[in-house]
């Protein structure tokens, strides 16, 4: 098997600005819809890319869809969108849709594969993979492309030539038995998976005293004391360890963040309760998947 895996690196550099237009999932795009401009403006990366790639470009169609609804975030899809490019395929990995009011969600993990199946000289060599993942969560949705729909966090955008055959060529990487033969490559179908983490949250009205009021400072109060707490020794484990200093400067940082994360939401707990409201705060934790047939 030959599997070729675009990092965060590649996936960031594909983020470029793109122009927002909503579209329905099917038919042909207008020229400025986000999907098609995000589409045509990946970077070639030649022959150096996957030997699937390809550049998209000119006008398109949505062939493909697989949204999949996020249970316990009403109106939030996760999904795959195919455009065809007259031949050249592009698939757009993408969270969408309004968070409920309280909800503080990331994509902690997730991985998008198209697979295809080789042919040297008309013999089957087995299956590969042009795979695309993020490798840090992304918090929905602080961080998204600049003029892009305000609730969508796009993932990766992938073109591909669905269907090629080449005459391989010596430095391509392949083994030097298989130079000045053909190798044909048929996609046979793309999947994905997305890992949603972070909490929900549930208000309740309440009558508010100095009593409550009272309670709900000290109760903040009590809970940034465990947080940096939590902290402290996080970042001991960390110093003591013997991992390398990238490793111990990443770590850090990302205790920072979840510190900085959990303090925010206590300083909205105890906003809301001197609003007298009772915010409930619940961990949310959801995997969701899904498949799109050969292009």
């Amino acid at each position: 098997m030959r599997t070729l895996t675009l990092t965060a690196l590649v996936a960031a550099t594909l983020l470029s600005p793109v122009a927002a237009h909503a579209a329905e999932p099917t038919g042909t795009l207008p020229a400025d819809d986000w999907r098609a401009t995000a589409c045509t403006q990946v970077p070639d990366l030649g022959r150096d890319g996957p030997p699937q790639g390809a550049k998209a470009s000119g006008p398109s169609t949505l062939v493909a869809s697989d949204r999949v609804p996020v249970e316990g975030l009403p109106g939030v899809l996760v999904g795959v969108d195919r455009l065809d490019f007259s031949g050249v395929a592009c698939e757009v990995f993408y969270v969408d849709g309004r968070l409920p009011r309280d909800a503080v969600i990331d994509v902690t993990r997730n991985e998008w594969c198209a697979s295809f199946t080789d042919t040297l000289d008309g013999a089957e060599q087995g299956d590969g993979q042009m795979c695309s993942s993020t490798g840090s969560p992304s918090r929905l949705y602080r961080n998204s492309w600049v003029d892009a729909p305000r609730d969508t966090l796009a993932l990766a955008v992938t073109p591909f030539d669905p269907h090629s055959s080449e005459v391989v060529e010596a430095g391509r990487g392949y083994p030097r038995s298989w130079v000045g033969r053909t190798l044909a490559t048929d996609h046979t179908g793309s999947t994905w998976n997305v890992h949603l983490s972070g909490t929900t949250g549930r208000r309740h009205d309440f009558d508010r005293s100095r009593a409550t009021d009272r309670a709900a400072r000290e109760a903040y109060a009590r809970k940034v004391a465990r947080i940096t707490r939590a902290f402290e020794e996080r970042k001991a484990e960390i110093d003591a360890s013997h991992r390398s200093l990238g490793w111990k400067m990443f770590e850090t940082q990302e205790a920072r963040k979840e510190r900085r994360d959990a303090v925010a939401s206590a300083h909205r707990v105890r906003h809301l309760a001197l609003r007298g409201v009772r915010l409930v705060v619940r961990d949310f934790d959801a995997t969701v998947k899904g498949t799109l047939p050969p292009a």
